[in-house]
């Protein structure tokens, strides 16, 4: 079909279906224009019903609180006019009595005033406090984190002045003291104790220098310094810890000897002097039994029967109860006055000469 027609002024060919893709891509354009103009309005339509909604809940929530407010303040304010009008009911019949309304009147306004101010200031005061609580409360967490952080260096310290303490008491009889290096697992010193020329034996120590011995209610330490122990096949040790479980103190035991474990202690960190006397005496002991009867398997039966018997758990007992009565002769000493110095220094010192006396008596027949 002939889309073509001739112009009649300038009689050029003039092509309709040209005209018609023309007027379709201006009709396209149009409607896009509409639909993104509509879009357009649309969009600012619902972020304004958005916005008035949000304005609209934040000003609701406003209005709650500030509703629950007034009616809190409300309730206190009845329960002090009941307060107000008790005591002006027992006011007027006193002021009836002796005829003295006027002073009477004064009085309760008083009151009524003070009480009104006593109420201001105590809800000042309470928000002070709360302020202050959280303040102290955010401190302390701070202080614990601080603490937390430093419990590794805390650590690493006293693990070096107890080896220092091993390496001056016991160096000069042959024995070699190891201190582990900081973050390596399981013993923290190892005490070589020299026997001959190429025999040590090897004492395992670990320092918990911890706020408190119980993780979760239990003693976590135990377990594991067994099993560390064992592991290595290490048949003497003790756990020194800064803090032992309250009830350990409660009943006056400062040193104990692991259950159904000869050989192994906890102790405290002020009486480690004691625990590393007596475990360097036990493998003396013991090894002079293996030499004389070169046998191991006896020395084992031995030595578990004399750990267990009632003579070394009361040579326990009696060190336990020196410590006991140093550690109560020394709060004494200190709640008195600086002139028991000397007392104390000469206390201490006995508790240190009676337990190397009971030490050094160990012998294993």
């Amino acid at each position: 079909m002939n889309y073509k027609i001739e112009c009649p002024y300038c009689n050029k060919e003039i092509d309709l279906s040209k005209l018609d893709v023309a007027k379709d891509k201006y009709i396209q354009e149009y409607i896009s224009r509409q639909i993104e103009e509509r879009l357009i309005t649309k969009k600012l339509e619902l972020e304004k019903e958005n916005k008035i909604k949000l304005n609209l809940e934040y000003k609701q929530q406003e209005e709650q609180i500030k509703q629950e407010l007034e009616i809190k303040h409300v309730k206190e304010i009845g329960e002090l006019k009941e307060q107000l009008v008790e005591k002006k009911t027992i006011l007027n019949t006193v002021l009836d009595q002796n005829k003295v309304h006027i002073d009477a009147i004064k009085f309760f306004e008083t009151t009524f005033k003070e009480l009104r101010d006593e109420m201001d200031k105590n809800y000042t005061n309470k928000l002070e406090k709360e302020r202050k609580e959280f303040k102290e409360e955010l401190a302390e967490k701070e202080k614990r984190i601080q603490e937390l952080t430093n419990v590794k260096t805390k650590g690493n310290q006293s693990e070096q002045d107890f080896s220092d303490f091993l390496n001056t008491e016991f160096k000069q009889f042959g024995d070699k003291i190891e201190r582990i290096n900081p973050g390596q697992r399981g013993a923290d010193i190892i005490h070589n104790v020299f026997i001959s020329s190429d025999v040590y034996i090897q004492i395992y120590y670990e320092i918990k220098d911890v706020d408190t011995f119980i993780i979760n209610g239990n003693k976590a330490f135990i377990p594991k310094f067994i099993s560390d122990v064992n592991n290595k096949k290490i048949k003497y040790g003790a756990i020194i810890a800064r803090n032992l479980p309250a009830e350990w103190i409660k009943q006056g035991t400062y040193l104990k000897a692991i259950d159904n474990n000869p050989g192994l202690f906890v102790c405290s960190f002020e009486n480690a002097k004691v625990v590393f006397m007596l475990l360097r005496k036990l493998v003396l002991e013991t090894e002079r039994i293996i030499a004389e009867h070169n046998r191991e398997k006896y020395f084992y039966t031995v030595i578990y029967n004399k750990l267990n018997s009632p003579e070394f758990k009361a040579l326990i007992n009696t060190i336990n109860d020196l410590i006991k009565q140093s550690t109560y002769d020394l709060e004494d000493y200190i709640d008195s006055s600086l002139k028991y110095h000397w007392k104390l220094r000469n206390t201490n010192s006995l508790v240190i000469v009676n337990i190397q006396k009971l030490v050094a008596e160990i012998k294993f027949e």
